[in-house]
């Protein structure tokens, strides 16, 4: 998965959905406000696979927080980001990546 070449808000036409994973995926490039397109995320996953490189305000302009009650049958409130047993290939989070989340209330890093 090369994201490199995309606009801003290259995900902008997914503005309902709730739930993003990104699963087993060699990932070379993130660009800046790649995912500010999201407009009601309560859940960003990545799980498994690989990043080789990532611009620091990748997740700037997304903002994962639970989901209201109206947008969800089945009561449950995430506001979550997990990034599991996926690595960066040069063993560094990059500063500032999960700034601008400001009501983001859980994080998990698994390596």
């Amino acid at each position: 998965m090369n994201l490199d070449g995309y606009a801003e808000k290259c995900f902008i036409l997914l503005i309902k959905m709730t739930l993003f994973q990104i699963r087993d995926c060699n990932i070379m490039y993130i660009p800046g406000k790649a995912f500010e397109g999201f407009l009601n995320l309560d859940s960003f996953t990545l799980e498994h696979g690989t990043i080789d490189d990532v611009e620091p305000n990748a997740m700037s302009g997304l903002d994962v927080k639970p989901a209201r009650a109206d947008l969800h049958k089945i009561p449950r409130k995430y506001g979550r980001f997990e990034m599991r047993y996926s690595r960066f290939v040069n063993k560094v989070i990059p500063p500032g990546l999960l700034y601008s989340w400001k009501y983001l209330k859980h994080a998990a890093v698994v390596v």
